[in-house]
């Protein structure tokens, strides 16, 4: 792990220093929603690829990463490196598709 943030805000703070590649983010943050922190992070000069992951019903999160802030969401009692693999396996494809 190369940093974490406990909301919102300084996730955005941090991802500006830090420049991530892939940046986890919970959908339920205490400031912002995951899904408004990933179309802020859109606007970098740099932006990382996001995925989601929430406790809540994924199925019904998915069509909100329909705009292309996130390439997905993951439940968290999915979470995995297969999984995240798997995912950003299937981004890597659509992009060379396009």
């Amino acid at each position: 792990m190369l940093g974490e943030a406990a909301d919102g805000g300084s996730g955005l703070s941090r991802a500006r220093e830090l420049k991530p590649e892939l940046m986890l983010i919970d959908v339920c943050l205490p400031d912002i929603d995951g899904f408004e922190l990933a179309a802020k992070l859109q606007t970098l000069d740099q932006p990382p690829t996001v995925i989601l992951t929430s406790s809540r019903d994924c199925a019904e999160l998915e069509s909100l990463t329909a705009g292309g802030c996130a390439c997905g969401v993951v439940p968290k009692d999915k979470l995995s490196g297969a999984v995240l693999e798997q995912l950003l396996g299937s981004r890597a494809a659509s992009r060379a598709h396009a």
